[in-house]
């Protein structure tokens, strides 16, 4: 029996018209285990979740990892969609979004020993922290950098450097996500040497974006799509289950 493609069907009813051949998505090259470079493949969860997603779309896609700030430039130029991104107050000027399709929480890590009481953004004021390259620690913290209440050191581009550098006093610690810092730590065997403080900085939806000059409604709305119904059939708890037993 022929097998029937209804995606097209479905886009219909969605007021969705016909879709490109091909669309280009980037995504951080050292965020393990969400997105990071493997060779010249883009690998960890974010990248293989697309690469699902646009599978039922129909639409061939070209999933590359680069330098973060490059992949945000590339986005502003329309010439590419950045995954794996946070929304911001600027970003919503620039940008066209999915639907969030996961969430990261974002925690403060300090040496063991150095812990210190956080509970409010004031409780930051003051001290200094390793972050990285191009990357948005939602409007509050972002505000307090730019203020000069809070001072980051974003010159590393992965989390690895960052708690190297931590260790070595020179900031009073890294801000990282979750999984991506507990990561690092193994990574670098300093178990017992670090502590994550227990309340987090933020708690951050993760979307794909392009430029709204690229004018990528449809793929927007077809991906949402896609996304939903991965959900909906368990394949989308399949795929966070199988990139995170491989880390």
């Amino acid at each position: 029996m022929k097998r029937i493609c209804l995606m097209p069907l479905l886009l219909a009813m969605l007021g969705v018209g016909v879709l490109p051949a091909q669309e280009l998505v980037q995504f951080d090259q050292a965020n393990p285990p969400f997105m990071y470079a493997k060779g010249e493949v883009a690998a960890g969860l974010y990248p293989a979740l697309f690469k699902e997603a646009f599978s039922r779309m129909g639409v061939r896609t070209e999933l590359t990892a680069v330098p973060w700030k490059r992949a945000l430039d590339d986005t502003d130029a329309g010439r590419a969609g950045t995954g794996g991104i946070y929304q911001n107050s600027e970003r919503l000027k620039k940008y066209d979004f999915s639907e969030p399709f996961y969430e990261e929480r974002l925690a403060i890590f300090v040496p063991t020993g150095k812990e210190f009481g956080f509970d409010k953004m004031e409780d930051l004021y003051g001290k200094s922290f390793n972050v990285l390259s191009g990357w948005s620690y939602g409007d509050d913290f972002d505000a307090a950098v730019k203020a000069g209440k809070i001072t980051s050191d974003s010159g590393a581009t992965n989390d690895k450097s960052n708690f190297l550098k931590m260790m070595d006093g020179r900031n009073n610690g890294v801000i990282s996500i979750v999984e991506s810092g507990e990561a690092a730590i193994k990574a670098l065997k300093l178990e017992g040497k670090v502590k994550m403080l227990p309340k987090f900085l933020v708690i951050n939806k993760v979307y794909l974006a392009f430029g709204k000059t690229a004018r990528k409604e449809q793929i927007l709305a077809a991906f949402n799509k896609a996304m939903y119904d991965m959900k909906r059939d368990g394949t989308f708890n399949k795929i966070v289950e199988e990139s995170f037993s491989g880390n």
